[in-house]
């Protein structure tokens, strides 16, 4: 069955078959060419109702009762979890994730949603202690947030369910507006995603949904009736759009080259499956995954020989095979990229390095060059680097030297240690004893350096997304 996604403009479904004034995109499967689907394509025209429309229903929404918003939010966690089953199965189509990682993403966005309607169960204020000012005396202040206006949310392919929840669930308890653009490699499950949030109640014009170009995409950020862009991708367009949205708001969750420091300390025997997983699940399209690790010399052989094993024993193949968890990469174009960057790596292959079409094996890489792509940039593939150390202080120099940050983690026992991670590594996130890809929804989230500006996590999210009002009252003795 070929499917068919529309543009969501103030309540209204746009683009349909039968309609010729509205371009079409043609959707492929990522892992065998199949047809998939067809999204409809927004042009200005489309793109500037949906803006208006999010104008016009900010107010109302803003205003609404926190109690109303709570019971929306949860309609749409618990039409995700009806809808569960389609969207794996169109996840697996279109951008050709494997159906148990599916599952669980969509697991984790039923719990974004829920967390979003847990904050709105908390008091609407917050009380302020002023009293160690003199001139406090008979004064009450409290602060409370307060929603900004529409948010263009722009999400990018690897995660279009969850990530797309990480900014449209906190933007809805903020009681903002939102226009949501998925990737173009992933347009059906960004607009299957609105229908269904749709159809669970939100009201007509807060979340509007659309597929474009990438120059309509700018002028929507540009415009400025949108108040904050909160954009999840690559760094180029990141940066670009915060350089062009200087007057509003701005988030970017960006690239990251997440790696582990093991310890002399630490107990390799059972690391390597949690590490490949860690590196090659997806294939390594989760900006953080496990990319390079830095082993003390003491722990370095023993991790070696396991680590070549667990990295054969994770095979590339179909999405929709049962127990698989890598499946293909995004595109013939980034399956080129990634084999030539092993090939530039200067390291020794120990597993992998061979692709089928958009199949990349698992590629375990033995000392690479540290200024070779597969090292200094997101490699964005099932491509994992293992490097000995002496002493913990060269992997602390080699992730301080990095533009990115997002995460890394350190297997180790010694508290001490930790510590000087934390002192001389930026990031957003240290892991102590597992992997730079575990994330849970409800922390902060988010990079320093290159690696974004600030933060999600749906209690943080909704820091970003709302204004601070205080409200200082004097009381009469």
């Amino acid at each position: 069955m070929i499917l068919h996604e529309e543009l969501l403009i103030g309540g209204t479904f746009f683009g349909g078959p039968c309609d010729s004034s509205i371009p079409k995109h043609i959707v492929h499967s990522p892992f065998d060419g199949a047809r998939v689907g067809v999204a409809a394509e927004a042009t200005w025209g489309e793109a500037d109702a949906a803006i208006e429309a999010a104008v016009k229903a900010h107010l109302p929404w803003s205003r609404s009762s926190r109690s109303d918003r709570q019971g929306i939010i949860l309609a749409c966690a618990a039409a995700l979890r009806e809808h569960k089953a389609e969207l794996c199965d169109l996840m697996a189509l279109e951008i050709g994730k494997p159906v148990d990682i599916a599952a669980a993403e969509i697991d984790r966005s039923i719990l974004t949603f829920e967390l979003a309607a847990a904050w709105l169960q908390e008091s609407e204020w917050e009380s302020i202690d002023v009293s160690s000012d003199p001139r406090s005396l008979g004064a009450q202040v409290a602060v409370r947030h307060e929603s900004i206006g529409p948010v263009f949310c722009i999400t990018p392919f690897n995660w279009p369910i969850n990530l797309a929840a990480h900014k449209v669930a906190p933007a809805l308890a903020a009681g903002n507006s939102i226009i949501l653009k998925g990737s173009p490699q992933a347009a059906l499950c960004t607009l299957r995603l609105a229908r269904i949030l749709h159809e669970a109640g939100v009201p007509y014009g807060v979340l509007n949904a659309i597929h474009c170009e990438a120059d309509i995409a700018e002028r929507i950020a540009t415009d400025p009736r949108v108040r904050m862009i909160s954009f999840t991708g690559s760094e180029h367009v990141g940066w670009h759009l915060k350089e062009k949205g200087w007057d509003k708001r701005v988030t970017l969750e960006l690239g990251g080259t997440a790696c582990i420091y093991i310890h002399s300390d630490a107990d390799v025997s059972l690391l390597a499956p949690k590490i490949a997983a860690s590196a090659f699940t997806y294939a390594g399209q989760i900006c953080i995954s496990t990319q390079t690790v830095y082993a003390h010399f003491d722990v370095y052989d023993a991790l070696r020989e396991s680590l070549i094993e667990a990295t054969q024993a994770i095979r590339a193949s179909d999405p929709r095979s049962t127990g698989c968890i890598c499946g293909p990469v995004i595109s013939e174009g980034a399956a080129v990229r990634i084999m030539a960057a092993i090939a530039e790596s200067g390291g020794t292959i120990l597993a992998g390095g061979t692709r089928e079409n958009t199949l990349v094996q698992p590629t375990l890489i033995e000392a690479p060059n540290p200024s070779s792509d597969v090292v200094a940039k997101e490699i964005f593939g099932p491509v994992l680097n293992l490097q000995s150390v002496d002493v913990p202080s060269l992997t602390m120099v080699e992730l301080a030297r990095s533009p990115y940050g997002i995460q890394h983690a350190v297997f180790t026992e010694d508290e001490r240690l930790v510590e000087q991670f934390l002192k001389f590594v930026p990031s957003g996130s240290l892991i102590v004893n597992d992997v730079p890809s575990l994330r849970f929804d409800a922390m902060p989230y988010g990079g320093v350096k290159r690696s974004g500006f600030g933060r999600e996590g749906v209690r943080y999210a909704i820091e970003e997304m709302t204004e601070l009002r205080a409200v200082v009252r004097r009381v009469q003795p």
